[in-house]
């Protein structure tokens, strides 16, 4: 059983290849882990226990925010009305339609997505240099009927001041 495929690309950017990664995924469930982060090395087999007991499209770890520059852990961004999230509760957009875009990060690399979920939806990546995994977690975010987190801290982005967001937030 094939369980990774590497596929080798020319450098265009993080939305195409995650676009092109979903593209060519065989899996049940689909992640997308930054390189410069670093993370638990129960993420994945956390998550995919987490989708597998409450049939989830979108299961959601805790994570922290390590600062290279600094040396130290930041304080972690919060979400508003993440309090929603009780332990074993699972959020569907119905239960809570007015907050359910604001009630988990943007950020795509703490959450496991049921593959054919995404696919079925044509749930893609818009192609932009940063910031593009807020449209396809808020897209989804609005459409499943069922997502939980772990709490578990499992995954830990890293600031990275020479990373493709600070380098494009500078040129802004």
């Amino acid at each position: 059983m094939e369980c990774v495929r590497i596929i080798t690309e020319n450098n265009a950017g993080p939305s195409i290849a995650r676009n092109k990664g979903l593209a060519r995924s065989r899996g049940q469930y689909v992640i997308f882990l930054d390189a410069d982060d670093f993370y638990e090395n129960t993420l994945i087999e956390k998550l995919y226990a987490l989708a597998e007991r409450d049939s989830l499209d979108i299961a959601v770890c805790k994570f922290d925010i390590y600062n290279n520059r600094k040396g130290r852990f930041d304080d972690n961004i919060r979400s508003d009305h993440g309090e929603i999230f009780e332990e074993g509760k699972i959020v569907s957009k119905s239960d809570y339609p007015d907050v359910i875009l604001s009630c988990t990060t943007g950020y795509v690399w703490n959450k496991m997505f049921r593959r054919k979920f995404i696919l079925d939806n044509n749930i893609l990546f818009d192609e932009i240099p940063i910031h593009n995994d807020a449209y396809f977690v808020h897209k989804a975010s609005s459409l499943t009927d069922n997502f939980h987190y772990i709490n578990d801290k499992l995954y830990f982005y890293e600031i990275n001041d020479n990373g493709i967001t600070r380098k494009k937030k500078r040129e802004v």
